[in-house]
């Protein structure tokens, strides 16, 4: 990876929500989105009471993000989940990315906790960073940006 600054945040990937605005939920992409229960995956019957916590309330927030409009689901391509931890929000953001056709990587300081993504079964050993999240992110070359990074669980 070469060194340099990510791409600032597209606009286009974060919507302005606009009074009365009912045109992104008609979306059939959106409402696929909005449909999503993860309690029906068997894989999240794997997870203790933290994991599923931890994607309820991911999946919760991703959907409300774009309930309101402030996130447009038809421009997300490349996701990064940002201090991935034991994978309860990744577990939720590869559930939507298999709806929208997106890739989904984790950064994860930890070795253990980031294996643990990867032998799980959320996301392949390809697509689990191990390491400083804010220095992975600086080395991101140009091209190679994310349209959604999350970071859910820091309190």
């Amino acid at each position: 990876m070469a060194d340099g600054p990510p791409k600032d945040l597209d606009s286009s990937t974060l919507a302005r929500p606009v009074e009365g605005e009912i045109g992104a939920r008609e979306d059939p992409l959106t409402k696929a989105v909005l449909q999503i229960d993860i309690k029906k995956y068997p894989a999240f019957a794997k997870f203790n009471s933290l994991g599923e916590g931890s994607a309820i309330r991911a999946m919760n927030s991703l959907q409300a993000a774009i309930s309101m409009g402030y996130l447009n689901v038809g421009r997300v391509k490349r996701i990064l989940d940002f201090g991935a931890g034991r994978g309860g929000p990744t577990f939720a953001l590869a559930r939507v990315a298999e709806v929208i056709g997106a890739d989904v990587e984790a950064i994860e300081i930890s070795d253990g906790v980031a294996k643990y993504i990867v032998t799980s079964g959320i996301l392949s050993a390809d697509k689990v960073h191990i390491g400083d999240g804010v220095d992975f992110l600086s080395k991101i070359r140009q091209g190679k940006e994310y349209d959604l990074i999350t970071g859910f669980m820091f309190g």
